[in-house]
């Protein structure tokens, strides 16, 4: 049993050439490994990339958008990903910076190992939304120097977990979400704890909600949070609160007083919004972990959900949402952008 899942391992870590083919070094494996190798492919790694050739040309096909399919990427990224992992992650400035440089080097190698120049001149030259079906960071990809996220809308899926990609995908298709002109008004911002820091900042929050007119309630107990989503029955659910990774199960959480809320606990209460704001540290890490408190949002019904892959800061963070609420006030009853996602990237 050791020696199959040694084995199933190594078929996991290969990766393709650019000629999507997986080159054995002369030597490396014997002819009965060899053999192995490709019963083993056959069984546990042909029968996952049939499933998103399908999802992929489903989309293409209902959609009538290009489907490029990239090499598969295995352990030969590994080093650079080990360098942004959970650990990494820190609420230092200069941790950040150096993240930064780490996020360029391996959006270089992605471009580098899965598409070839015409492909890059291609993506280039497309000012069109680009759906991915990875759990690599393709959005940091470097094209001419710039990452793809600041030139395109990018919609990444996450290979991982499946259940993940198919509520997404029946949400967006089946239960289409048109903003109203009073978003505003059914719209909720969560305080999730008493925090000098997080206190201090959110005195322009609360001056605010005076002026615009949403709801603010500081909760510090899960079941203060659900009773508050109950009550009010926002459209728009802003949480301001402490957000972490749990390196046990590889899963990211929200603090909500004293209290973890994960994903599961998202899900089995259905604590969502159509429209989800995190205002919280690390709530979307996208390596070494198996799901993120976003996708349970998704999973609970929401539209879109916004979250941070790096630590954020009080203050800054504040701002931003503060930022929010302001033009969305003035702008959801004019046609400026063209959806939810075109004003947060303005935003």
């Amino acid at each position: 049993e050791k020696t199959m899942a040694k084995r199933i391992n190594t078929n996991f870590n290969y990766e393709y050439t650019e000629n999507y083919t997986v080159d054995f070094k002369k030597g490396e494996y014997s002819e009965s490994d060899v053999i192995i190798y490709h019963a083993v492919q056959e069984k546990f790694v042909t029968s996952r990339m049939n499933f998103f050739d399908i999802v992929g040309t489903l989309h293409a096909s209902v959609r009538f958008s290009p489907y490029l399919r990239l090499p598969i990427l295995g352990k030969n990224i590994n080093s650079e990903l080990a360098f942004v992992g959970i650990k990494e992650l820190s609420a230092s400035k200069k941790a950040n910076k150096a993240i930064r440089k780490v996020m360029e080097r391996i959006g270089n190698k992605i471009v580098k190992l899965t598409i070839s120049p015409n492909g890059q001149k291609m993506l280039s030259k497309r000012p069109s939304q680009i759906v991915a079906m990875t759990d690599l960071p393709i959005e940091w990809t470097m094209i001419d120097g710039v990452p793809l996220a600041f030139t395109h809308d990018i919609c990444r899926l996450p290979e991982t977990p499946i259940l993940s990609l198919l509520s997404v995908y029946e949400q967006a298709v089946f239960t289409p979400y048109i903003i109203p002109g009073d978003i505003i008004s059914k719209t909720l911002v969560v305080f999730g704890n008493k925090d000098n820091a997080f206190v201090k900042a959110q005195e322009e929050v609360k001056s605010l909600s005076k002026t615009l007119g949403f709801h603010i309630t500081t909760c510090l107990s899960i079941d203060e949070l659900e009773q508050a989503i109950s009550v009010t029955k926002p459209e728009l659910l802003i949480i301001d609160a402490h957000g972490d990774v749990d390196e046990n199960t590889h899963q990211t959480f929200l603090w909500v007083g004293n209290e973890r809320l994960t994903g599961d606990i998202v899900v089995k209460r259905n604590l969502s919004a159509r429209l989800v704001f995190l205002s919280a540290c690390k709530t979307s890490t996208t390596c070494n972990t198996i799901s993120t408190i976003g996708n349970a949002f998704f999973e609970a019904g929401a539209n879109a959900v916004t979250t941070s892959y790096l630590p954020v800061y009080v203050n800054e963070a504040t701002q931003l949402y503060s930022r929010l609420l302001r033009l969305l006030d003035a702008t959801a009853t004019k046609p400026i952008h063209k959806n939810w996602l075109a004003f947060m990237a303005y935003l």
